[in-house]
Order: C-alpha cells, then sequence, then structure tokens
C-alpha cells in the first residue's frame, strides 16, 4: 500500500503553501507515492495557503477540525478550526463546502478555500444532530441527515427556513447517511421493516412530501454512505467492506457492481470523484481506491485523529 508524502512542503504550507503543476482530477494514483504521516499540529487557529483558492482541494474531518489537501497533489494547504463535533462533508458545484458539527446541531457553509463561515444553518423544530449531507444539484437544496433519527432535514437553497420530511410507513428508521442523485431525488440509508428482516434505501423524490422504499440485497447486510457516481446510486455494506452500484427496478435495489474496499477494517463517509473513491477508516487513515474497480488501495493519507468525513471542492 502506497501513501501520500507531503514532504517539507507541510511546513512550508503552514506560511506561504507549495506551488507545482496540477495533475487532472480523475487521474488515478496521481498522488505521490511515499510514506509519510499528517502532521499533528496544535490547530490554535484556521489557516489556508494562498493557493488553496485556485486549487482543486480534499477536505477531511477528524475530531480535531477539517483538514485541507491540494488535490490530487496532497499537500497540506490549510485547517479549520473551532467546530464542536465535525462530521460528514459535502460540496456543491461552486465549490462550497459544508461541514456537518453533530453535538452543535449546526451546518456550516465555506467558500473554496476559505475558514470562515459564510452561514451557519440550524433547525429549532427538531432534535437535530447532524451526520451527513448532500447537495441536490438541480436546486441547490441541502439534505442534512442526523444519527438515530427518522428524519432528514433540507434547507432550500441552502437558506434557513427548513423543511423537516419523515419516513411514515416503517417500523424503525435511522436516516444515517444521504445523498443526491441528478435528477434531484434524495436517497437514504438504515430503514428497515417490523421485524429487522429486511433492510431498504429510502427515497425522497424530487418535489415529493413522502418517501418510498426499495427493499435492498440481502448481500448488503450493514448499509453504510451513499453516494453518486454520476450514473448510478452507489451503497456501501460495512459488512463486505464494498460499495454497491444500484439500480431500482419496482420496488428492489439491484446490484448490479461492486467496488471491494481491500486494506481497511472500515470505511465511513467516503466520496467518488470521477476514477477515484476516497474513504476514510474512522481511524487515523484516509483510503484512496480505482473506482470503480477497487481492490488494494493506490494510496492514503495518514495520522488523523478519528477521521470521519471527506469531500473534494472543484475551483470555481
Amino acid at each position: 500500500m502506497l501513501a501520500m508524502r507531503f514532504s517539507g512542503c507541510v511546513a512550508a504550507a503552514m506560511l506561504a503553501g507549495c506551488g507545482g503543476s496540477h495533475l487532472p482530477i480523475d487521474a488515478p494514483g496521481a498522488l505521490p507515492q511515499a510514506q509519510a504521516v499528517a502532521p499533528h499540529v496544535n490547530l490554535s487557529r484556521s489557516w489556508m495557503a494562498p493557493e488553496a483558492k485556485s486549487e482543486d482541494l480534499l477536505y477531511i474531518s477528524d475530531y480535531s477540525g477539517v483538514h485541507v489537501y491540494s488535490y490530487p497533489k496532497g499537500l497540506h494547504v490549510g485547517d479549520i478550526t473551532g467546530f464542536a463535533s465535525p462530521a460528514g462533508l459535502c460540496s456543491n458545484e461552486k465549490g462550497d463546502v459544508f461541514v456537518t458539527d453533530t453535538s452543535a446541531y449546526r451546518v456550516y457553509e465555506f467558500a473554496h478555500g476559505g475558514t470562515e463561515p459564510l452561514k451557519t444553518l440550524y433547525d429549532n423544530s427538531v432534535d437535530f444532530e447532524p451526520i451527513d449531507c448532500s447537495v441536490d444539484p438541480t436546486t441547490g437544496n441541502l439534505a442534512a441527515s442526523a444519527s438515530d433519527a427518522g428524519f432528514v432535514v433540507i434547507f432550500p437553497k441552502a437558506q434557513e427556513k427548513p423543511k423537516v420530511y419523515y419516513e411514515h410507513t416503517m417500523h424503525r428508521v435511522n436516516m444515517y447517511r444521504c445523498a443526491y442523485d441528478n435528477k434531484g431525488d434524495l436517497f437514504v440509508d438504515r430503514i428497515y421493516n417490523r421485524n429487522n428482516r429486511h433492510q431498504y434505501m429510502g427515497e425522497l423524490p424530487k418535489g415529493a412530501t413522502q418517501f418510498g422504499n426499495y427493499l435492498l440485497d440481502p448481500r448488503i447486510r450493514h448499509p453504510g454512505g451513499i453516494q453518486f457516481d454520476g450514473e448510478h446510486v452507489v451503497i456501501e455494506d460495512l459488512a463486505s467492506l464494498k460499495a454497491y452500484r444500484l439500480r431500482f427496478s419496482g420496488s428492489n435495489a439491484i446490484i448490479i457492481g461492486s467496488t471491494p474496499l481491500n486494506g481497511t477494517p472500515w470505511v465511513e463517509q467516503y466520496w467518488i470523484q470521477g476514477k477515484t473513491l476516497i474513504g476514510p477508516d474512522e481511524n487515523s487513515t484516509v483510503y484512496f481506491w480505482k473506482y470503480p474497480t477497487g481492490g488494494s488501495p493506490i494510496n492514503s493519507i495518514q495520522g488523523f485523529t478519528l477521521v470521519v468525513g471527506s469531500t473534494v471542492s472543484v475551483s470555481p
């Protein structure tokens, strides 16, 4: 397994950042291939290298903050601090990045390469502890899901006055992870039936007010993160450590392909960027796999503190 080298450019980035050519964002294995560890610095304040705003950026959240790297070069170009417990991340087509801060009951929006929030989103009408988010590419709506909650909160155009959508047809509901497809349909995971023998994926079609449900293939035993790869809805199975591409037929979610995520004991809120799948393992490492082939990781970043979320923000 190969890992990113930050080399002497990490220290320099703390002051002025590092330059260099920019490789294609979808190029698998384009990251530097040598052993290295992400620096454990005292995150007393947020910072961002000057060139970060003009580069594609990889955002990684762990319990000490949100860490920012040039993508795909892997240079450490910034840190954003001040969160209570940063969790899932997502980004929109403008490059804005959203950070769910679970125990603060808030979602923060940052401009690409920015360190101060553009806005703070929250909902006082429900016990809302956001853990994941997704942006509707057709409307700009922001959906946020919460652990152990039977609802999802949607902020129209990522503004205030959110709407809460409940799942009313299932006995046991935990809308843990969420993702929009390219048509504006929202998908959520971990919906069970009354006897807990079957697991479903929920769908809130664009413009709808009620969730529909798809029965998941029984090979998916422990549903995890959801993403949209540009063509298919993808759901990860934490039991088999595979990301499954799905096709929907009637009331069933049918597996049409899988991506093995070898080399890690656990993958949390992953992100698919072109031909690369980026997966935090919830411990100290972020792995990179070729997508959709998977297999052994092609790269990794190590040295985080309970890493949780990831997203790639494309330079506007």
